[in-house]
């Protein structure tokens, strides 16, 4: 014990920012401190501390972390012996009201062995069915008074929420397994399992610097936020441990906090900052040895961690030039498995789904270093308002993509082409699952959010597109804005909502941005389209059509009327000939266009708007959609083909625009078509017959 006495004078002089209870107690519990046994377990009001009121009443204003895993992590590699540690968090907190005399904060079975409140034992704790902890303070806060609360607490829980440890070796998984080629310990907190590993306050509003200490086996790395002040060695009971001190200088929510301890290689990169060539950002890479080049398990996948992080200096470099300087002081991977996504923004350390390294995952990085401005600079002020983050980041994604093209190739056109085809690309994603009633906001619990994707990020996503392509680097300028006046802070759907109309209205821009807001985010669904353009006359070397859009969405259940514009394009010869922009307000609306030559088809322009349409399949040659009455005898329903006139393709749609039924007759001879054996549900359908000639089109109800 002396020489470890004796070692932390010596490091104390080295490392001021060493947290004096950790100096004075050794890293170890001091039982003095103990008082396990007298928790008073009141539950007589017990619904009165659940309601999330009571933890607004003051802000953290930093988080002073310690977690022991040397006993989790030693041992033999392949082996679990134990999945309890000790931990000690303080927390430095100001009050925003007056008289507040309790605190409250979250702490789900963690068993709390003692807490001081200004360095003074209190046994003025309650912790409700061991997920809040209630602290009476002696003397009540008034408004921006703060104090220092220290918590000595045990991690004990036997399942994986939280915190994760994971031996070396084979590890079951979604009914296959995985190598681990080192053991592993980590956490990861998103929405809301941060409460599950530390006491805090467990919401993505509230932000504070943090520090945390690692207490690991000699041979294990910590990677975790913020830069590392040092590391210091100890001797206990003959071993050597290490202990890693992390320190995050800028604001941080709890869901962002996190920790990795294994075998690591650290390989490093960096980033050059664009407004200053002499500041450098390091890229901090946590990997295992054989991952960091090419690694070839016994399933033959290859790992290859230099391949798929090779690019995150340009990513960082592209996002810093369309929006604001990268803010924090490093950024990095580290690379985990098991692990239930691909990866997760944690400030300036991302965690890895290991299976990223085995194929081209660049998007993937791309998106979770878009997070450091959208997600983690600025953050969703609750849970429901979590699109703000994951909408913003999948957009980011296609801004990396125009980016890398542009730069690639030097043709704006062709990486204006390339991110609308990545759009385009994952409409389907929403438009072809069942979730179309759903709201982005207030409809889908905490525990879904992350696995309805098509809502919460390609749905999100086209918002953030769809305003792009109305107001152009307008939008631009209006994100960098909110990176600049939210910085480091929360931001609601209702921020994000009126900030947008007074920039706008500041900037003398016409456009009615409470409308699309209300219409795709306050609201559900999207627009489906039936067009039909009809030739009137020429005159003056123009052609005069008219154009008629009707919305059919309510057939579906979806909102009757979406007020916005739409872009048409118009065919020649396969090539589009021209495009206009009309504004649709009503549920069927005719429009008179004028165009310089005989068109041949139309199509709704998919990558202006997300929708879906019947102009794909409208001949403009047609003179009418005429009405199919199809044979029914019985339970018998059919089409007689023979009553049609001869052709050589026929195509059967759904109201979506899906094909349900295509026969050439130039290859088989049949007579009818039976709709029974179809699986064709009730609703509207559309009969494309298509001859030498022309097109002819049905239009029948089952």
């Amino acid at each position: 014990m002396k020489y470890i006495f004796l070692l932390f004078i010596f490091f104390s002089n080295l490392h001021s920012n060493i947290p004096y209870y950790l100096l004075n107690k050794y890293f170890q519990y001091d039982k003095e401190y103990l008082c396990s046994n007298v928790f008073n377990h009141d539950f007589k009001n017990k619904d009165k501390f659940l309601k999330r009121d009571d933890f607004s009443n003051f802000d953290v204003l930093e988080y002073d972390l310690y977690l022991d895993w040397s006993k989790i992590l030693e041992g033999e590699s392949n082996i679990i012996q134990t999945r309890e540690f000790k931990a000690i968090q303080k927390i430095k907190l100001t009050s925003l009201v007056n008289n507040l005399d309790k605190i409250f904060l979250d702490a789900v079975e963690l068993k709390i062995d003692s807490i001081l409140v200004e360095n003074t034992k209190t046994f003025a704790f309650n912790h409700f069915e061991k997920k809040i902890l209630e602290i009476n303070l002696d003397k009540a806060l008034n408004i921006q008074d703060s104090i220092e609360i220290i918590i000595y607490y045990t991690y004990q829980k036997n399942v994986n929420r939280g915190f994760y440890l994971y031996p070396k070796g084979k590890i079951p998984w979604n009914d296959d397994s995985v190598n681990n080629l080192e053991k592993l310990a980590y956490t990861f907190s998103q929405p809301d399992d941060a409460r599950y590993w530390m006491p805090c306050k467990d919401e993505p509003y509230d932000k504070a610097l943090s520090k945390i200490s690692v207490k690991v086996p000699k041979g294990f790395i910590v990677a975790s936020n913020g830069l590392l002040d040092s590391i210091i060695t100890l001797i206990e009971d003959g071993n050597e441990k290490d202990v890693y001190f992390w320190r995050n200088s800028l604001p941080i929510s709890t869901y962002l906090m996190a920790v990795a301890a294994s075998k690591y290689e650290l390989y490093k990169d960096y980033y050059i900052r664009k407004n200053n060539p002499n500041d450098t950002v390091k890229i901090y890479n946590y990997v295992w040895k054989e991952d960091k080049e090419i690694y070839k398990d016994e399933d033959g996948f290859e790992f290859n961690a230099e391949k798929t992080f090779k690019r995150t200096p340009e990513i960082l470099e592209a996002y810093s030039n369309l929006f604001r300087e990268y803010v924090y002081e490093k950024y990095g991977h580290a690379v985990i498995q098991p692990f239930y996504f691909g990866g997760m923004e944690h400030q300036t350390i991302t965690f890895i789904n290991r299976i990223w390294l085995t194929y081209n995952s660049e998007l993937g990085v791309a998106h979770e270093v878009a997070h450091h401005w959208i997600g983690n600079l600025i953050t969703c002020q609750t849970w429901q308002d979590i699109w703000i983050n994951e909408g913003g980041a999948t957009w980011f994604e296609a801004l990396w993509i125009y980016y890398k093209t542009l730069k690639e190739t030097n043709y704006d056109n062709l990486a204006f082409k390339e991110y609308n085809k990545y759009f385009t690309d994952r409409a389907w994603r929403y438009l072809s699952k069942d979730h179309l009633h759903k709201k982005i906001m207030n409809q889908i619990p905490t525990d879904q959010l992350f696995s309805n994707v098509d809502i919460i990020y390609t749905k999100a996503s086209w918002i953030y597109h769809m305003l792009y392509r109305r107001l152009g680097d307008n939008f631009i300028d209006f994100m960098n804005m909110l990176f600049h006046k939210y910085q480091y802070r929360d931001i609601s759907t209702d921020n994000f909502r009126k900030e947008l109309k007074e920039f706008l209205k500041n900037r003398n821009i016409n456009f009615d941005s409470d409308k699309f807001m209300y219409q795709w985010v306050y609201d559900s669904g999207h627009p489906i389209y039936y067009t039909f353009l009809k030739y009137i006359n020429y005159n003056n070397g123009k052609y005069l059509y008219r154009l008629t859009l009707e919305q059919v969405q309510k057939m579906i259940g979806l909102k009757e009327l979406f007020q916005t514009d739409i872009k048409i394009n118009f065919y020649k010869n396969g090539i589009i000939d021209t495009s206009i922009i009309v504004f649709n307000d009503l549920v069927k609306q005719d429009y008179e266009v004028l165009l310089n030559n005989l068109v041949d088809s139309l199509d709704v322009d998919r990558s202006f708007l997300l929708c879906n349409s019947w102009s794909n399949i409208v001949s403009v040659n047609d003179k009418n959609i005429k009405q199919f009455n199809y044979y029914s005898n019985n339970d018998i329903n059919y089409i007689n083909i023979n009553d049609l006139e001869p052709f050589t393709n026929l195509k059967i749609y759904d109201y979506l625009g899906n094909l349900r039924y295509h026969f050439n007759n130039q290859e088989y001879v049949i007579s009818n078509i039976d709709l029974n054996r179809l699986d064709l549900a009730s609703g509207i359908y559309f009969l494309v017959i298509t001859s030498k000639n022309k097109t002819e089109i049905y239009k029948f109800i089952r």
